[in-house]
């Protein structure tokens, strides 16, 4: 285990990649890591979570495209297919094999498409509060595409410190702030801009509302775990509709994933792994453990 990460940018096709390396015994099994979009949208947002599990696997996260310190592609290509070529891509480069892929909100949604389209990919597939695919059956478009991008209005930093105060609550701190921040770019004059450019994040969120859980999950053949969260009681700034979703895709997913096991985490925010990261990894490393024990 490394006691500071670090970095590594690998150039492979479309886009230079930026990873973040926890380190990990010799020739341990790999975890890698998938951040979310607006306030977890890079990959520092792992910290609190990934040195536990770097004590037994080989532990990174990758910024996707467009986020954290690797660029957008001159081609604003940002599909899933093209998200999950850029995975096996870094994979490949890093000699991580078939990794346990971990992905948070929309990062849920673009691990569970890599493990459903590449078969040989995937050792495993975490699902933290994502992978709630469907959303075009309760919301519509205009309703999704308000709900996923909340920092379209801000340019201070003061504005995504109240942002982040007013989600994370009581769970806010300095130390949750500043990983935050390296999804933004801060300017001297305290003006700040999500990396991820606005129109690129209308894609992102049209490709997650069009999504089609009928086929997905279906196709998806590695063991996966899903942890839906469930707020503590007043916490929970998204809209109502928002949990009934989440209840009804995990209805689903016990119907059709025979390979998927499901585990509320309850009193717990969405972004569970800011709050309570020694739970988020014991959650994981109980179900690495699991199937690499078996390999």
């Amino acid at each position: 285990m490394h006691a500071f990460p670090t970095d590594h940018f690998l150039d492979i096709p479309s886009v230079r990649s930026h990873v973040v390396d926890w380190g990990g015994p010799a020739d341990a099994p790999a975890i890698l890591f998938i951040h979310g979009l607006n306030l977890t949208a890079n990959a520092r947002v792992w910290s609190l979570a990934a040195p536990t599990l770097a004590q037994k696997f080989r532990v990174m996260a990758l910024d996707l495209r467009g986020h954290g310190l690797t660029p957008s592609p001159s081609d604003d290509d940002f599909s899933f297919e093209a998200l999950c070529g850029d995975m096996q891509s870094v994979c490949d480069q890093l000699g991580l094999g078939r990794p346990i892929v971990v992905g948070h909100s929309w990062g849920g949604d673009v691990a569970l498409q890599y493990a459903a389209r590449q078969v040989d990919g995937a050792a495993g597939a975490v699902i933290l509060d994502g992978g709630f695919v469907g959303i075009n059956r309760v919301m519509t478009w205009p309703q999704a595409e308000q709900m996923a991008t909340p920092l379209r209005t801000c340019t201070r930093l003061a504005e995504v410190q109240d942002l982040a105060k007013y989600w994370l609550r009581e769970f806010y701190s300095a130390e949750v702030f500043e990983l935050i921040m390296g999804g933004f770019e801060v300017r001297a004059d305290d003006t700040v801009s999500p990396r991820l450019a606005h129109h690129n994040q209308l894609t992102i969120a049209r490709a997650q509302w069009q999504q089609n859980p009928d086929t997905l999950y279906a196709q998806v053949k590695c063991p996966a775990l899903f942890l839906p969260c469930l707020p503590p009681e007043g916490h929970d700034p998204m809209p109502k509709q928002y949990l009934a979703w989440k209840q009804n895709r995990m209805a689903l997913v016990q119907t059709v994933m025979t390979n998927a096991r499901i585990k509320w985490l309850e009193d717990s925010i969405h972004d569970v792994h800011l709050q309570r990261p020694e739970l988020v990894a014991a959650c994981i490393g109980d179900f690495a453990q699991e199937i690499f024990s078996t390999r």
